[in-house]
């Protein structure tokens, strides 16, 4: 009887054993191949398939139920992948069976906790090309983040970092030397980003909570930069044309900050905070649109004194400033709009049809309106709201109108109609409630 108790303790534990080990399957085809594989834990598994010449893939897990898939195809393909903790799951694939080239891709891939997800993409799937020479880097730290990147081309380059929970990450490029960077510091931060085309950049930094981020860009030689600081921050960056450029920055909370830009060589600034170390700057709002070609667009919204108004150049006054709207809207080649609120529930609407025209709004204090449209050529608005509740509208139809407008006070109005060329009207209102109208043709 203990002999068959003895028996049957002996099988349960092989069978618990034999339940808790690691998994290994590599796969080589070819000539010159490498691969390691480390394993410690328990219920880990690994599989490696390569297929051509000098390829080399390492793979290091340590703790329990992780899972790694790597496929190349192709020559002197490298990937590397280290996991730590419990529960994480990594996949490479560089090239296709059908693809002629697949040679040169590496990919590297570092995971620090649990729940993490981690994808590599590197094979040109729209063709028989192949892809060659893309570098993708993914490092996760903490639980629950997902990382994916596709990269269909060449020379393609991608670097995202996530550290904190919950964080999620995904890129596709398609072209050749496209380049991405992702940095995440935080928790439920959320960035996804294409780029079509070649030569284009992207970057996204996100420190806080709760931060979205979106760039699309289409065509080659386009550059976007995103940065957020704080938490429930929003971006929209979309660019189709070429040699565009978009900065879009917001510090602070529940900020939004969109760019559209259809054409070429348009510039968008969207700075809303000033920097990390600023008072509070949230609920900012801004929508720039641009369609033709070498237009300009920026955006303050911020505590920022104003010492050359020709430039834009000041100074930080380490204030706050919140829930500011500003609009910008421009078609044409080579128009400029300028926006600055500093201070707060200020509005400000730019919109610039035709060429060349210029259109700037300066609003210190709180409650302050402006509106500025502009149809035809070589158009300028000045407008600047100094105090609280003022309002001013400006409408230039026509070529080489000038309008300038100064309200320094409370609850002032101003109104200017000029349609025809060459009119020119100032408008300066100091003190409270004062009223203008201008209406000039010809």
């Amino acid at each position: 009887m203990k002999k068959v108790i003895f028996s049957a303790a002996a099988i349960m534990c092989g069978a618990v054993m034999f339940a808790q080990s690691n998994t290994s399957s590599v796969t080589s085809t070819g000539n010159g191949n490498g691969s390691i594989v480390v394993q410690t834990g328990t219920l880990n598994d690994s599989d490696v398939d390569q297929i051509g010449d000098m390829n080399d893939s390492d793979v290091s897990q340590i703790g329990a139920s992780n899972r790694n898939d790597v496929d190349q195809d192709g020559n002197r393909n490298e990937s590397d992948v280290v996991t730590l903790g419990d529960n994480n799951r990594t996949r490479v694939t560089q090239g296709y069976s059908f693809a002629t080239v697949n040679d040169d891709n590496v990919a590297s891939i570092t995971q620090t906790g649990n729940g993490n997800t981690a994808t590599i993409s590197q094979a040109n799937d729209f063709s028989s090309a192949g892809s060659n020479d893309n570098i993708s880097s993914q490092t996760q730290t903490g639980d629950n983040n997902r990382a994916y990147n596709d990269q269909d081309g060449d020379l393609n380059q991608n670097t995202q970092s996530q550290t904190g929970d919950n964080n999620r990450v995904d890129t596709h490029q398609h072209g050749d030397s496209n380049r991405n960077f992702d940095t995440q510091l935080g928790d439920f931060n959320d960035s996804d980003t294409n780029q079509f085309g070649d030569l284009n950049l992207s970057s996204v930094t996100q420190t806080g909570m709760s931060n979205d981020a979106d760039t699309d860009q289409f065509g080659d030689d386009n550059d976007a930069f995103t940065n957020q600081g704080g938490n429930s921050n929003d971006a929209l960056t979309i660019q189709d044309g070429d040699f565009n450029y978009s900065d879009s920055r917001s510090f602070g909370d529940n900020n939004n900050a969109t760019a559209r830009q259809n054409g070429n060589s348009n510039v968008s600034l969207i700075h809303q905070g000033g920097n990390v170390l600023e008072g509070p700057n949230n609920g900012n709002s801004t929508v720039t649109r641009q369609t033709g070609n070498s237009n300009v667009a920026h955006s303050d919204q911020y505590d920022w004194t104003v010492t050359n108004p020709a430039t834009g150049a000041g100074t930080y006054g380490g204030g706050s400033s919140n829930d500011n709207v500003a609009t910008i809207d421009q078609v044409g080649d080579f128009n400029d709009s300028y926006v600055v609120q500093n201070g707060d529930d200020n509005t400000a609407d730019e919109d610039q049809n035709g060429n060349s025209n210029v259109s700037d709004t300066y609003q210190t204090g709180n409650d302050n309106v402006a509106s500025t449209d502009q149809d035809g050529d070589s158009n300028t608005s000045d407008v600047k709201q100094n105090g609280n509740g003022n309002g001013s509208a400006t409408t230039q139809n026509g070529m080489m109108n000038m309008s300038t407008v100064l309200q320094n006070g409370n609850l002032n109005m101003s109104t200017v109609s000029q349609t025809g060329q060459t009119h020119m009207s100032t408008v300066t209102q100091t003190g409270d409630m004062n009223t203008s109208t201008v209406t000039q043709s010809n």
